[in-house]
């Protein structure tokens, strides 16, 4: 009956994508939802719906099923720990309820469904499909916490604890949402544009209510490098800093805002009470750390996912966590999508998922699970990573043989055209490639031969 009805859904790619991309919306929507108090059954949901993405696409894909080369990386690594984590269980300390067990697993099916939606070229504007539900449903997520946590302005001022407590999860999707609306939406018309500007503004406007203050450190890190990154427009991106910086300085409830959600009235208490006393925590960790240096203490929960690393599962763990890490790091900074790709939209997925490692690498330093957790919080992240490794090998294997995909997003290179075209200022003349044979004409026949 199941196999049935799947290969009734799956006969044609097209009925394949409808699939896909309505499961795709189910697990974000469960996703989204899980972060809403009233609804935590939604987690359970949310974990079924990842795993039904991923057992179609795997089923889909079969019998060759493709996985990229860091994703066999990554499930060879997490299988080592889980093998670390069950060892210690047994002999040393239990490492089975480990902060991040649970969240590299999450983050690691979420990264092979974006890989197998690359390998099978799930089409762009399908994916583009995802991503604007999921900032609709953060800003849907915002206006929940706007309503239901911080509708009172004046008691927000006079607080001295924070009135939405999981700020940290809220904040990393806010910001995510933040960056992909800024430098990966783009629109095309006035009303959208007008839209959009509105939906970045109230996020920003949330994200400073919940006095995320490390979300909001990485936006801004992220903000200033593509300030400085940006080819055109940097002018006008510098005075718009500028005149805003001005308005928050010279605007009293702008600036009260901003220091009660910086808390900068704490500086002059100290650098520990200013940093909501990580300080001592740190040194907390590490003398625990000291003590384990092998296994780790099996959970111990640090603002620093580093040294949340090694504090809870030693030299060893961290030797199985932090390459994957690392790894993914020099993947989104450093390797580029091949030279035959000319489609603006896949460039600039691969410049705004550089951005979103930029701003999870600022959270790492200052939070103890991202870039993996907390929860489901970073699927953006690696679904969107394993989608561009999966291109980036798929563009390897076809390049040198066709050139050209059905999607049009590969054109040959320029070794294989027949002409190569060279595009001045002011002029455009076709130049002959470095092999060109040239074609001697054959010779005409004589009226005067028989």
């Amino acid at each position: 009956m199941v196999r049935y009805l799947l290969q009734n859904l799956l006969q044609t790619k097209e009925k394949f994508f409808n699939l896909v991309t309505f499961l795709l919306f189910l697990a974000v929507f469960f996703s989204m939802g899980s972060q809403v108090k009233e609804l935590q059954m939604f987690r359970q949901a949310m974990n079924f719906a990842w795993s039904l993405v991923l057992l179609v696409l795997v089923y889909h894909s079969r019998p060759k099923m493709e996985i990229t080369r860091f994703g066999m990386d990554y499930l060879f690594l997490y299988v080592l720990f889980f093998g670390f984590c069950l060892l210690t269980t047994l002999f040393f300390q239990n490492h089975m309820n480990t902060n991040l067990f649970k969240p590299l697993g999450i983050c690691l099916f979420t990264y092979l469904a974006g890989a197998l939606l690359g390998k099978l070229r799930y089409p762009l504007d399908r994916l583009n499909q995802f991503i604007l539900f999921f900032c609709i449903l953060t800003v849907c997520l915002s206006v929940y916490i706007r309503v239901f946590y911080l509708s009172n302005f004046s008691q927000w001022i006079r607080q001295t604890s924070y009135l939405y407590t999981s700020k940290n999860s809220a904040g990393q999707l806010i910001g995510v949402t933040v960056i992909l609306l800024l430098f990966y939406r783009k629109t095309e018309s006035r009303f959208t544009a007008v839209l959009k500007i509105a939906s970045i503004v109230f996020l920003s406007y949330v994200l400073v209510l919940i006095q995320c203050r490390t979300a909001i450190l990485a936006v801004a890190v992220v903000a200033f490098i593509y300030l400085f990154r940006a080819q055109r427009g940097r002018a006008q991106y510098f005075f718009a800093v500028l005149c805003l910086v001005v308005f928050v300085i010279s605007n009293q409830t702008a600036w009260s805002i901003l220091e009660k959600a910086l808390l900068l009235d704490g500086v002059d208490r100290g650098i520990d009470t200013f940093s909501s006393g990580r300080l001592a925590f740190y040194q907390d960790a590490w003398n625990q750390f000291s003590v384990h240096i092998f296994t780790g203490t099996g959970s111990t929960y640090v603002d620093n996912f580093y040294l949340a690393v090694l504090t809870e599962n030693g030299i060893i763990g961290a030797f199985l966590i932090l390459p994957v890490w690392f790894k993914r790091i020099w993947c989104n900074f450093f390797q580029k999508l091949p030279e035959g790709v000319e489609s603006l939209p896949l460039k600039r997925l691969e410049s705004s998922v550089m951005l979103l490692t930029v701003f999870y690498l600022v959270e790492s330093f200052f939070e103890g699970l991202p870039p993996f957790g907390p929860g489901v919080c970073a699927f953006m992240l690696w679904t969107l990573s394993g989608y561009l490794d999966a291109f980036r090998d798929k563009v390897e294997q076809t390049a040198a043989a066709d050139g050209a995909d059905k999607g049009g997003l590969i054109r040959k290179r320029p070794i294989q055209l027949r002409h190569a075209v060279l595009r001045s200022a002011n002029r455009t003349e076709t130049a002959r490639p470095r092999f060109y044979k040239k074609q001697i004409p054959p010779p005409k026949k004589s009226i005067y031969l028989k």
